[in-house]
């Protein structure tokens, strides 16, 4: 059907930009912050002959909150919220 070859491409694109075009920056990655819920979707950067990433690599972390579409907007917030600090009590409780 038409959907399963668009996410066989879009699945393909993935892979292709992961390993090539963005190789050298993921290498230099000290943390990998990565949403694929779904199995189907964790196999995209799990499975395969070749895995892009191996479950054991400790730079791996989920995202610690909901995300939604996959859009440039929700990236930017995404890599806002895991940039910002949040601090918790008055300036006296800090000391």
């Amino acid at each position: 059907s038409l959907r399963r070859h668009n996410e066989k491409a879009l699945a393909e694109d993935i892979r292709t930009l992961l390993r090539s075009t963005w190789k050298e920056e993921l290498a230099k990655a000290d943390y990998v912050f990565l949403s694929a819920p779904g199995s189907h979707n964790a196999s995209i950067f799990f499975g395969g002959k070749e895995p892009i990433f191996d479950k054991k690599d400790p730079r791996l972390h989920k995202i610690p909150f909901a995300c939604r579409r996959p859009t440039l907007k929700e990236t930017c917030r995404i890599k806002h919220l895991l940039s910002t600090i949040h601090t918790v009590g008055g300036e006296e409780q800090a000391r």
